[in-house]
């Protein structure tokens, strides 16, 4: 059986490295790392002889998603603004307008407190 044969070509791993993690979620590397550190996905498993080497179980991205999704539907359809008496349309996700605060003072924080770039050090 040749390489390009094999069953599992092109098959995702079962734990994502950030990139990876980052673009299975559909977002950036950046965006990705902000919305772990708001708790809005789950934590990375630490690997390797050191423990350094983060990684993320694609179970539990599939899991995190999926109660966004719940929580969406929930919510129902968001109605468009013009339409709805002129109030503005409900938050996405059914979350109120102060988690959503909350949610970008975390995300905010975290993008503060993140250690710097390599290519960023260097300049």
């Amino acid at each position: 059986m040749s390489a390009d044969d094999h069953p599992l070509r092109g098959a995702l791993p079962l734990f994502l490295n950030r990139e990876q993690a980052a673009t299975y979620v559909g977002v950036s590397v950046d965006t990705f790392a902000a919305e772990v550190a708001a708790e809005l996905w789950p934590p990375p498993v630490r690997r390797g002889e050191s423990g350094r080497r983060l990684t993320w179980y694609r179970p539990a991205l599939d899991a995190a998603a999926a109660q966004l999704a719940a929580s969406a539907r929930a919510a129902g359809p968001a109605p468009s603004p013009a339409t709805v008496d002129d109030k503005p349309a409900p938050p996405a996700f059914g979350v109120t307008p102060e988690e959503v605060e909350a949610l970008k003072e975390k995300i905010n924080a975290a993008r503060q407190n993140r250690p710097q770039r390599r290519h960023e050090k260097a300049a």
